[in-house]
């Protein structure tokens, strides 16, 4: 016999019909439902507040990214081009590739989901 069987999903039931009308005669269900309705809508603010300041983030990181690519095609331009470039600007050498003039950041973008998540 599983825990979920019919019997038990019964008892669940019967059990928070009391648990609710205890609450109702006690007059602490509306405050109870209050506080979690605050809470929730708290969360939901953090998550936003969190989402939007992410996405800021990930555009500047884009708009970075994009600046250096600029700045790799352009150097690259001038050696094709038959100007000898600088030994330590020079884009060609796979140790400035590596060493941050290359790199990529991996973004994905914020789901509608998530300021509840983050909340």
């Amino acid at each position: 016999m599983t825990m979920f069987s019919g019997h038990a999903a019964g008892a669940f039931w019967i059990v928070l019909r009391y648990e609710g009308s205890l609450l109702w005669r006690d007059r602490s269900l509306p405050i109870a439902v209050a506080l979690l309705t605050l809470l929730l809508g708290g969360g939901l603010y953090n998550g936003l507040l969190q989402v939007g300041q992410k996405d800021a983030l990930l555009e500047t990181l884009q708009q970075e990214q994009g600046r250096r690519f600029a700045e790799l095609n352009e150097e690259l331009k001038k050696i094709e081009a038959g100007q000898r470039p600088d030994i330590y600007r020079n884009p060609a050498t796979p140790l400035q590739l590596l060493s941050g003039l290359g790199e990529s950041y991996a973004i994905m973008p914020s789901v509608a989901p998530a300021p509840l998540a983050l909340g």
